[in-house]
């Protein structure tokens, strides 16, 4: 071996000599005084880490994991009430399927309401009600865009077609 393999080992074993330096901590979880290996060595040990852990961050990460859920649950239900039909869309629908009976231009035709019902007319969503006159009990006959529906009785209704 010659001097300058000689020096380049001193240099090696003092650069392994100083990057092992102690350091006087204490620790977070338990504040005892210990010596630590690296500068960010925080706890004393791997019991006070897990221990630091379970009762400091776990339940951070599992409320961020229950806030982004929430978020979720969230933007689905906004979905969910977007993609429902719209009353309009509704109306416009329960008109085309009035549009396909057979309705006698003067008189109107009575249907069994089960049957129209079974067509898939929503008569929640209608253009307006309108009063029945000369009854003795108060009468509402629901008008759907050129379509004015009665109710007979409680299985039949009476379907005519409004002139324009």
């Amino acid at each position: 071996m010659n001097t300058e393999e000689i020096i380049q080992k001193i240099n090696k074993l003092l650069k392994k000599a100083t990057t092992n330096v102690s350091y006087d901590r204490i620790c977070d979880y338990c504040y005892e005084s210990y010596i630590a290996n690296r500068s960010d060595q925080e706890f004393c040990c791997d019991n006070c880490a897990d221990n630091n852990y379970n009762q400091n961050i776990r339940p951070l990460r599992e409320a961020e994991k229950l806030l982004l859920q929430l978020k979720e649950d969230e933007k689905r239900k906004i979905e969910y009430k977007n993609s429902l039909p719209s009353p309009e869309n509704i109306l416009r629908n329960n008109i085309r399927k009035f549009e396909k009976l057979t309705i006698d231009p003067i008189e109107g035709t009575v249907y069994f309401m089960k049957d129209i019902v079974d067509m898939g007319v929503n008569f929640e969503h209608f253009s307006y009600k309108e009063r029945i006159e000369g009854k003795v009990e108060i009468c509402f006959a629901l008008i759907f865009g050129n379509y004015k529906v009665t109710q007979l009785d409680r299985i039949k209704i009476k379907i005519e077609k409004l002139k324009n």
